[in-house]
């Protein structure tokens, strides 16, 4: 197959490869790269930092991907856009490396049994999260807290809560 045709069959792998090589061994991360829309095709280049992203971290894992098109897969390469963000705080944490620098912020999301579970991300560490988890009983105005380690892979939708206090 040749390079042009292999690249539009799975253009979500070549840009996953150019952004992993653009980020390897920095404070940035790659979170995932996904195709959205319909019609021309449009990807999401998803990344993270250790200490947050920057709009100049984004434009230039941006302009780094332009050029490796441009170089790799040429001019002729049909119609596509792409943009490059930071997960936004609706988004699901995806891998281990997001969780540290949540420690200490309140954390959702649903266990091994189905449940919902409530509470403060204290430690991140060998694929495991320890949460202060909120107890509510009934008749009780002031929640109670119960330390739990949950596995990062039996842990569905976990979301960071955002606090305005």
């Amino acid at each position: 197959m040749s390079p042009f045709l292999l690249a539009m069959s799975d253009l979500t792998k070549t840009l996953t490869t150019y952004a992993a090589e653009h980020l390897a061994g920095g404070e940035h991360f790659l979170i995932t790269v996904e195709k959205v829309g319909l019609g021309t095709p449009k990807y999401t280049v998803v990344i993270d930092g250790d200490k947050g992203v920057s709009i100049d971290a984004c434009s230039q894992l941006s302009r780094y991907i332009s050029k490796k098109v441009d170089e790799e897969l040429g001019e002729d390469m049909p119609a596509f856009t792409y943009e490059v963000a930071s997960p936004g705080v609706d988004r699901p944490l995806m891998i281990e490396r997001q969780y540290p620098k949540h420690v200490g912020r309140g954390i959702k999301f649903t266990d091994a049994d189905g449940a919902l579970v409530n509470g403060t991300l204290k430690a991140v560490s060998n694929g495991q999260i320890t949460v202060d988890v909120e107890i509510k009983e009934k008749g009780k105005k002031k929640p109670e807290y119960k330390e739990g380690v949950f596995n990062l892979s039996d842990i569905k939708e976990p979301k960071i809560i955002v606090s305005f206090k």
